[in-house]
């Protein structure tokens, strides 16, 4: 499946930034859309995203590193780096970590829809309005200061429920917050 599914969608992306300029907002607005536009026809990737490359132990991981990497993060951060070592792009940013964030404002929405739908009762938010937030956020900020979170230790709850009702109790979790 992982072949003939998913490794052709990510190589579409890839040859998309390929073939982008040297600006960085180009780079930016191409994968925000090439990778929104692959799960809106595949609603299936961003639970596989999180299920089996996110969280540890996922079976998908290592394609992540080994085949994905390559193709799109590592592309994007020498050509981030590049970028920044011409002064297009902010050097308070590590070219690495923005295809980090790059990664989480454009898949994020689409992998928790669910949770924040329900949330906000607001099934109607399409998804142009979440490219279009996506990159305004990250063309024009919110003047506001962002803090970032990562965790281990939630893999072994399958569900918010199980979470909820103390399916962790007595394990291991670290969370990490940074600015």
């Amino acid at each position: 499946m992982v072949e003939e599914r998913f490794l052709p969608l990510i190589r579409g992306v890839a040859e998309e930034l390929q073939q982008a300029g040297d600006e960085p907002r180009e780079l930016v607005e191409r994968f925000v859309r090439g990778l929104s536009a692959i799960v809106v026809e595949h609603p299936w990737i961003p639970p596989l995203w999180v299920r089996e490359i996110l969280c540890e132990g996922g079976r998908l991981r290592a394609l992540l590193i080994g085949r994905i990497a390559p193709l799109i993060p590592l592309l994007l951060a020498q050509r981030f780096a590049a970028a920044q070592a011409r002064g297009a792009l902010n050097p308070d940013l590590d070219p690495r970590l923005l295809v980090v964030s790059l990664i989480g404002l454009t898949m994020l929405p689409y992998a928790a829809a669910p949770l924040w739908r329900g949330i906000f009762a607001n099934p109607q938010i399409g998804d142009e309005t979440l490219v279009a937030h996506t990159l305004a956020l990250l063309e024009r900020n919110t003047g506001l200061d962002a803090v970032f979170c990562a965790h281990t230790g939630f893999e072994s709850a399958s569900s918010f429920w199980e979470l909820w009702n103390g399916g962790l109790y007595r394990q291991v979790v670290q969370v990490r917050f940074w600015r």
